[in-house]
C-alpha cells in the first residue's frame, strides 16, 4: 500500500511537468497578438485623429476663403498647421483642375499632385514615411455663389501631409511588458508546480507515517491536515479506519467502565443490605428496650394501682399500650379514613372531655386548606400526637385557656401538617424543654408517656418540633410534619354571617371558614349584627357568644334569625347553661369545627329577588358588580314592556324603576303594575338623576315608595337592600 502511494505521487508530478511547453507556446502567441492589435489599434486611432484634425481644418479655412489677399491666406495656413495637435508637414488647397491655389510648406513634388480619382470624401494614403490626406473643400455665399478666391469652385479639394507620430518599434513597448508579465506567470506557475510537487510528497508521508502509527496499535491518528485533491480519497479511508479503532477502544474502555460500575453497585447493595441489617438490628435492639420499658412501667403501674383513681390507671395504662403500638407500627397503614376536618372534630371531643376534668377551656382554629384535605398518615398516628401535646400543654400550673390550632399546608412537593397547641399558666419546666428539643429516644418512666409519644413520632415522621415557655406567660408546642396530602373541593355555602367580639379571633375564623363560604359577612358587636341580619337573608349565621349581657335583645334577634337562617351558637363551658335557657336554642359547648359547617343543613329560604329596570347599560353593570357578593337575586330589563312581561312571569320582591325608559315612561309602569294583584304591596323604587318636588309627588301618585338618586352609591345601595328585606319580609307575611 505504501509504494501505491508513492507511484501515485510521482505520476502527479511529471504530469504537472509536462504542461510547462504549451504554456510557452500559448506566450508566445499571446505576445505575437498583442503586437499585431496593437498596431492595428494605433493606425485606426491615427486615423480617427487625422480625420478629426482636417475636418477642425476646414472649418477654420471657410471664413478666411472671402478674403482676396493670398498672402494672409497662406500666414493663416501656416498658424493652422503649426497649432495642430498632430504633426502637420504641409497644407495646400487645389482646384477641379488640381492647380495649386495656396499651401504653406508644400514639398515640390506634390505642388503637381494629381489624385487618380476625383476628391468627394476624406481620404488616406501613404507618402515617403508619412501620410497624404485629401479632404473635400467647397463654400458658397449667402446667394449661392462660390467665394470670391479666383479658380476656387465647389470641387475644390484640400490636401494634407502628416508626419507619422510613432515609429513603428512603439508597438514592441508592449509586447515587451506583456512578456515580462507572462514570463513572470511563468516563472510563478513553475514554482506552484515545484511547491505543489512538494507538498504532494510531504502528504505521502504524512500518510505513510499515520498507517504507521495504526500499523503500531496507536490511537488519535486522524489526518486534519488540508491534503492535495487527488490525496483526500486516501485521507478519508485513514480516518475512516482511526475512528474505527478509536471506537473499538472506546468500546472496550466503556465495556469495562460498565462492568466495574456494576461491580460497584454490588458492593453498594451489599454495603446497603449490611446497613438495613445493622439498623433492623438497632430497631429490633430498641424495641426489646422498648418493650422491657413498658414492662417495667406496666408492673410500676400495677403496683401503684391502690393509689392511683381509677381514670388515672385507665389512662396510664392506655398510654403504655398506646406506645408499644407506635413502635410495632410498620407505616403500611398511612391514610385516615376520614377527612381532616371530620377526625378533628372527633377528637375534639375526647380532648375536651379530659379538659374539662382540669377546668381547662379549649379553642380550636382550623385552616381554611384543612376542608376536603386528607393527610397520608394514619389515624392512630394522628391521634396520639394530639392527645399527647394535649397532656404536654396541660402540664404547667393555672393553666385555664389552651388553643389548638390545625393547619394543613399544599404548597411544596408534598405538602405539610402543622399543629400547636398553645396555653396560659406557668409554661412548661425546663427539663422537659430539654427532652423534647433533644433528638435522642431516652427511657422514661410511665408517668413520661406524653414526652416519650411527641419524641416518638418526631423520629418516625421526620418532623419537626420546637417548645416555647416562659414563666407566668405559658407555652406553646408546634408540631411540623412533611406529609402527603390529597384535596378535594368541598361544596360551599353562598352567604355567612360570623359573629366575634374578640376581633383577633373574628379575623382568624373569617380567614379560616373562607373555604367553605363563598361571602363572609363578619360583626364584633351586637348593634352590628342586629343591623346586618335584618338587612339580608344569609344561608347560615355563625356566632361566637359572648359573656351573657343583654339577654333580651340577643333573645329577640335569634328568635328573628332562625327564621331566615341556620343558626350555630357557640359558648363557653360555663355559660352555656345561661345562654341555652335564655335563648331557648341549642347552644354547642365544644369549641367550633369546619367540620360543624360542612354538615349545617343550609336554609331553605329564597333570597329577594330585585328587578333594574333602566336603559343605560353601564348603570345595569354598576348594580350587578355592587350586588355580586350580596345574598339578592338579581334581574335586569331595558324596556317598560320587558319589566312588565318578566314580572308576568315570575315575582319579583323588589322593582328599581328608571323614569325615562325608550318606550314607555316609568310611571306608567309602575301605574299597571300596581293593577295587578301580586304586586299591591311590592316595593317600587324610582331611579333618576334628579327630580323636584313636584316630580316626586308624581312618582308616588303613580305607585312608588321610594326615590333613589343616580349615581348609585354605597349608602345608596344599603337603602336599596333594606328595601329588598321589607319587600322578602311581606312576601313571607303574606
Amino acid at each position: 500500500m505504501f509504494h501505491t502511494i508513492f507511484r501515485l505521487g510521482l505520476i502527479l508530478v511529471n504530469y504537472f511537468r509536462q504542461l510547462t511547453l504549451p504554456w510557452l507556446v500559448a506566450l508566445v502567441l499571446m505576445l505575437l497578438f498583442t503586437g499585431l492589435w496593437y498596431q492595428s489599434e494605433t493606425k485606426t486611432q491615427q486615423r480617427i485623429q487625422m480625420e478629426q484634425v482636417s475636418a477642425s481644418i476646414q472649418l477654420s479655412i471657410v471664413p478666411l476663403l472671402k478674403n482676396k489677399d493670398t498672402e494672409l491666406f497662406k500666414a493663416q495656413l501656416n498658424h493652422l498647421r503649426f497649432t495642430s495637435v498632430l504633426p502637420l508637414n504641409s497644407i495646400a488647397i487645389f482646384n477641379h483642375k488640381h492647380a495649386l491655389i495656396v499651401a504653406s510648406e508644400i514639398p515640390d513634388e506634390l505642388r503637381n499632385y494629381k489624385p487618380q480619382e476625383p476628391v468627394t470624401h476624406f481620404s488616406v494614403q501613404p507618402y515617403h514615411n508619412m501620410q497624404l490626406v485629401l479632404q473635400p473643400l467647397f463654400n458658397t455665399d449667402s446667394a449661392g455663389n462660390i467665394a470670391a478666391l479666383p479658380h476656387l469652385d465647389d470641387s475644390s479639394y484640400m490636401l494634407l501631409l502628416f508626419e507619422p507620430e510613432t515609429s513603428h518599434t512603439v508597438w514592441l513597448v508592449p509586447v515587451a511588458i506583456v512578456a515580462l508579465l507572462g514570463g513572470a506567470v511563468l516563472i510563478v506557475w513553475q514554482n506552484a508546480l515545484i511547491q505543489q510537487s512538494q507538498r504532494q510528497h510531504t502528504d505521502v508521508s504524512l500518510l505513510t507515517h499515520k498507517l504507521s502509527q495504526l500499523q503500531h496499535g496507536q490511537l488519535n491518528v486522524r489526518i486534519n491536515e488540508e491534503l492535495v485533491s487527488e490525496l483526500v480519497p486516501l485521507k478519508q479511508a485513514v480516518n475512516d479506519l482511526a475512528q474505527h479503532k478509536t471506537d473499538a477502544v472506546q468500546r472496550s474502555a466503556e465495556l469495562y467502565q460498565q462492568l466495574e460500575e456494576k461491580a460497584a453497585q454490588a458492593q453498594q447493595q451489599s454495603h446497603s443490605l449490611q446497613q438495613q441489617m445493622s439498623l433492623l438490628k438497632q430497631q429490633h435492639t430498641e424495641l426489646q428496650q422498648g418493650a422491657q420499658n413498658r414492662l417495667l412501667n406496666l408492673q410500676q403501674i400495677y403496683k401503684l394501682q391502690p393509689e392511683l383513681s381509677e381514670d388515672e390507671f385507665i389512662q396510664a395504662l392506655s398510654s403504655q399500650l398506646c406506645l408499644m403500638q407506635l413502635q410495632m407500627e410498620t407505616g403500611d397503614n398511612i391514610t385516615l379514613d376520614l377527612s381532616l376536618t371530620e377526625f378533628v372534630a372527633a377528637q375534639i371531643e375526647l380532648i375536651k372531655a379530659r379538659l374539662a376534668e382540669k377546668n381547662i377551656e379549649l379553642q380550636l382554629f382550623e385552616s381554611k386548606e384543612n376542608a376536603g384535605c386528607v393527610p397520608a398518615i394514619s389515624a392512630g398516628r394522628l391521634s396520639a400526637l394530639l392527645t399527647a401535646m394535649v397532656q404536654l400543654g396541660s402540664r404547667s400550673e393555672g393553666v385555664s385557656e389552651m388553643t389548638l390550632r390545625v393547619k394543613a399546608d399544599h404548597g411544596g412537593a408534598a405538602g405539610t401538617l402543622f399543629i400547636s397547641i398553645s396555653s396560659n399558666g406557668n409554661g412548661i419546666s425546663l427539663p422537659v424543654r430539654q427532652l423534647l428539643n433533644s433528638n435522642e429516644m431516652p427511657s422514661l418512666p410511665w408517668y413520661e408517656s406524653d414526652i416519650s409519644t411527641v419524641l416518638l413520632l418526631k423520629r418516625q415522621l421526620n418532623a419537626n418540633l420546637a417548645v416555647r415557655s416562659l414563666d407566668g406567660l405559658g407555652c406553646t408546642i408546634e408540631f411540623n410534619m412533611p406529609l402527603p396530602l390529597t384535596t378535594d373541593s368541598p361544596a360551599r355555602i353562598p352567604h355567612l354571617l360570623l359573629f366575634d367580639n374578640q376581633i383577633a379571633n373574628l379575623t382568624e375564623r373569617a380567614q379560616n371558614v373562607a373555604s367553605l363560604a363563598e361571602n363572609v359577612v363578619k360583626c364584633s358587636d351586637l348593634a352590628e349584627l342586629t343591623m346586618k341580619s335584618n338587612q339580608y337573608a344569609y344561608d347560615i349565621t355563625l356566632i361566637m357568644l359572648p359573656e351573657p349581657a343583654e339577654l333580651s335583645k340577643w333573645r329577640d334577634l335569634l328568635q328573628n334569625l332562625t327564621k331566615r337562617s341556620q343558626v350555630l351558637c357557640y359558648a363557653a363551658s360555663g355559660q352555656v347553661a345561661m345562654w341555652s335557657e335564655a335563648l331557648q336554642l341549642d347552644v354547642h359547648t365544644t369549641p367550633f369545627c369546619l367540620a360543624h359547617l360542612q354538615a349545617a343543613k343550609r336554609a331553605e329560604a329564597e333570597h329577594p329577588s330585585l328587578l333594574v329596570v333602566d336603559d343605560n347599560p353601564t348603570n345595569i353593570a354598576f348594580v350587578q358588580v355592587l350586588l355580586k357578593a350580596q345574598p339578592v337575586k338579581l334581574y335586569t330589563a331595558s324596556c317598560g314592556l320587558d319589566a312588565l312581561k318578566l314580572c308576568r312571569q315570575q315575582h319579583i320582591d323588589v322593582i328599581l324603576l328608571d323614569i325615562q325608559l325608550p318606550d314607555i315612561a316609568g310611571t306608567e309602569v309602575a301605574r299597571q303594575l300596581r293593577q295587578l294583584a301580586d304586586y299591591q304591596h311590592t316595593p317600587i323604587l324610582a331611579f333618576t338623576a334628579h327630580a323636584l318636588d313636584d316630580e316626586v309627588k308624581a312618582f308616588r301618585q303613580a305607585g312608588m315608595d321610594d326615590v333613589i338618586f343616580k349615581p348609585l352609591e354605597v349608602a345608596k345601595l344599603e337603602q336599596i337592600l333594606r328595601w329588598c328585606s321589607v319587600g322578602k319580609t311581606d312576601d313571607i307575611n303574606q
